[in-house]
């Protein structure tokens, strides 16, 4: 019987492991996907004012 509770105990820390994994990679992702968008919405506010002036 305790074999048995030390393998669900074992099971259930990699589950838990598996899942602070998974959730650092999205919010590495996220991260990296804010940044992307502000750097791209800078570029095009960028963009647009130098149209303006030329304009």
């Amino acid at each position: 019987m305790t074999e048995t509770f030390e393998r669900l105990q074992t099971a259930l820390q990699e589950a838990e492991t598996t899942a602070r994994e998974a959730a650092d990679e999205a919010r590495k992702a996220s991260a990296y996907a804010a940044i992307s968008v502000f750097i791209s919405l800078l570029i095009g506010a960028f963009i647009a004012t130098v149209v303006q002036r030329l304009a």
